[in-house]
């Protein structure tokens, strides 16, 4: 019974890791809004995820359901250790990636945001995968091939990582920190300036419009309500004044053209004038919304207050967004690291189930980061809303 039920708990946490992150990958192809190229490495981080789903986590719960016994081969555990070892520090590398990418775009909107392009948006997540393949697969595949060390067909594990040299001490070590901690380092740094910085920006956009902060929209949008009557009020004044002057025009003769015109064309119609579109109808059209988004100035050549009010929600949101995936990432990934580093020096000191426990809950985190994008992200939710409810086709 327990193996029955172990075995169906593990079926479940695969059906949900391999489900959310497909999730992920149908929103990011139905919902055009998604597309964005700050999206493209959620994208790239939910491929990873969804192979750990499909491959490591049943892989990985067979050898251990059966008392680390492998019975697969030694030929299908190097492939199956280097796809599980690829794409934990892919996973890594694209959080490296989604950091550096929300802190440049916070701290240099306009010029990191008008250089950053698909083409090289593409290039980075190509960059990080070739890196995390380079870094693991030759050698897990290599290794075993060309050292004295010969394994029984039923064990499965790394060669070069063996904690009974002194060399695999080394490199536990290093890969140890390469692929964890540093990286974890350098994402708290980097979180905690894209956090300063978004919290200085809300209160300078505070501050700009003055007053209490709950009536800065009633004050914004009264400001753009009386810029865009002055605007109507002016173009209407200098197309009557065109008109007039065309009317009134004098040619060498010194006759008034507009009275000849009259004369020989009595039974003309007279121009009509031109219709003004009212502000309701007129903030509507999708053309106009569009074109609004593209305005980040005004006449003074500085940002307008609603841009900056516009940006600075976005960054908060996505600010929101990272904490909660670098929150998961620490708590998942932080027990089994620590148990390697234990394990390198103690080899007894950890116990088989807890060392389990720990590799498990890196698995975990590939099945937290989609709820993590549900929680934070609204269009994410009503993606996955309209996906599980069958409607995807349908027109929002």
């Amino acid at each position: 019974y327990k193996i029955t039920l172990l075995s169906i708990i593990i079926i479940c946490i695969a059906l949900a890791t391999t489900g959310g992150n497909l999730l992920v990958m149908i929103s990011f192809k139905i919902e055009p809004q998604l597309r964005t190229i700050s999206n493209c490495f959620l994208l790239s981080l939910a491929v990873a995820d969804i192979t750990i789903g499909l491959f490591s986590i049943p892989l990985y719960s067979m050898y251990l359901l059966l008392g680390y016994n492998w019975p697969l081969g030694l030929f299908v555990c190097d492939v199956w250790l280097s796809l599980d070892y690829t794409m934990s520090n892919a996973s890594v590398a694209n959080l490296l990636l989604i950091s550096f990418d929300r802190y440049f775009s916070v701290t240099r909107p306009l010029t990191y945001r008008a250089h950053r392009t698909p083409v090289k948006a593409g290039i980075m997540i190509a960059l990080a995968w070739i890196i995390s393949i380079l870094l693991w697969t030759p050698w897990i595949m290599i290794w075993p091939r060309v050292s004295e060390e010969k394994r029984s067909k039923n064990d499965c594990y790394i060669a070069f990582l063996d904690n009974t040299s002194t060399g695999g001490i080394v490199l536990t070590f290093v890969t140890a920190f390469g692929a964890f901690f540093i990286p974890v380092f350098v994402m708290c740094i980097l979180y905690f300036k894209i956090y300063r910085e978004t919290e200085k920006r809300k209160k300078t956009f505070v501050g700009l419009l003055g007053g209490d902060p709950g009536t800065k929209d009633k004050s914004n949008d009264s400001y753009d309500r009386n810029k865009e009557d002055n605007f109507n009020k002016e173009n209407i004044l200098q197309n009557r004044t065109k008109q007039i002057n065309q009317t009134n025009k004098i040619d060498n003769n010194g006759h008034n053209q507009s009275l000849i015109r009259q004369k020989s064309n009595e039974n003309e119609t007279k121009p009509q004038k031109i219709p003004i579109i009212p502000r309701h109808l007129f903030t509507k059209m999708p053309n106009k919304i569009v074109a609004h988004d593209k305005i980040s100035t005004n006449k003074f050549g500085t940002i307008s207050s609603q841009t900056r009010k516009k940006r600075t929600g976005q960054d908060q949101k996505a600010a929101k967004t990272l904490s909660a995936i670098l929150l998961a990432f620490i708590i998942t990934w932080t027990p089994y690291n620590i148990f390697v580093l234990v394990q390198a020096f103690f080899p007894c000191a950890i116990h088989p189930t807890l060392y389990a426990v720990g590799y498990w809950l890196c698995y975990l985190n590939s099945t937290i980061n989609p709820v993590c994008y549900a929680l934070c992200n609204e269009l994410f939710r009503s993606s996955f809303l309209r996906i599980l409810r069958c409607q995807w086709r349908k027109t929002r």
